[in-house]
């Protein structure tokens, strides 16, 4: 076994003492779904050791792992039993639970491409993040300060506290709550921020306008001119990417490929320019890409092609 491999059981040995830091937990389920070679080894070692019971408690099982059981000592086969439950039971779907964290060290949670995480938060609210994603979270329980810097996109279900709202900040919009559930889409190479609320309210503040959204209500803010505009949307569309869905409500082919982009972590290229434009409608489960882009290919009359490592080109088929 190589050093690395070494550094890694340290960090696992520690995390299952409860004596490892938020960042070496962070660290170590990242290496596990992204570095292939760890992969490989994870998986040999799990099967190595019995099966994982039909009807187990996944969700419970997979937060065990990073709650910590403070003083006491957990083998290294339950460990790799809880590392079992998360590959049978989540995929690439994380799952944090942080309550030991320190007021004064915000949290950096960050996912790569093909990676969702769900997180539990110290105030009690927690946060699914799509693929790449990256949320630092602060929270002083003293003061009641409950701040969130997002670029990428999650999902907020915000535990009520009237006294102190809790802030989404993504650059020059603001999205400020006091107890709630909303999604929010910021990433930085975007050209706008999007903000979909279920139910309760939430305040979006820039630098021109505060606007009340109520629920339904969709906000599109300009990062560029600083515009605001909203709509009455379905809003279970825009949040449904948490069960794998993928929702097309009038958008380019452009902004989906770039989605399916960031879904699968695989770089999409349109080589045909009159393609971006093109507008799609409908929904898609994810599953293989290979499906979802014949689904896609066949509907707008394209082909795609994809190169070794995985990057994939589309074109349309004939010219008109």
């Amino acid at each position: 076994m190589n050093k690395l491999k070494y550094d890694i059981t340290d960090i696992a040995e520690n995390t299952l003492r409860g004596e490892a830091s938020v960042e070496e937990i962070i660290l170590l389920s990242n290496w596990i779904i992204t570095d292939r070679h760890l992969n490989e080894w994870v998986v040999e070692e799990i099967a190595s050791q019995p099966p994982v019971a039909k009807g187990a408690d996944l969700d419970h099982i997979c937060q065990n792992i990073v709650k910590g059981n403070h003083g006491k000592k957990i083998s290294l086969k339950y460990f790799l039993l809880t590392i079992a439950a998360l590959f049978a039971g989540f995929g690439i779907f994380l799952v944090l639970n942080i309550e030991h964290h320190e007021p004064e060290h915000p949290l950096s949670v960050r996912t790569v491409g093909g990676e969702k995480s769900r997180i539990a938060l110290p105030d009690g609210s927690s946060v699914i993040l799509n693929s790449k994603t990256f949320i630092s979270y602060f929270y002083d329980k003293k003061s009641g300060v409950r701040n969130v810097k997002l670029n990428g996109e999650a999902w907020f279900d915000v535990k009520t506290d009237a006294r102190h709202p809790f802030v989404v900040d993504c650059d020059n919009l603001k999205v400020e709550c006091r107890g709630t559930e909303f999604n929010v889409t910021a990433y930085q190479d975007d050209e706008t921020v999007t903000v979909v609320l279920k139910d309760g309210k939430v305040n979006a503040v820039s630098a021109r306008e505060n606007i009340e959204m109520r629920p339904g209500m969709l906000l599109n803010y300009d990062r560029t001119s600083g515009h605001v505009d909203t709509d009455m949307v379905t809003a279970s569309d825009y949040c449904d990417w948490r069960n794998g869905e993928i929702h097309c409500d009038n958008i380019t082919l452009e902004a989906l490929f770039k989605r399916l982009s960031r879904t699968y972590g695989t770089a999409i290229n349109i080589q045909t320019p009159s393609l971006r434009a093109e507008r799609v409608y409908g929904m898609m489960l994810e599953g293989d890409l290979d499906h979802v882009l014949d689904i896609v290919c066949e509907a707008c009359e394209m082909e795609y092609r994809k190169e070794k490592d995985n990057t994939v080109y589309v074109f349309k088929t004939h010219t008109e």
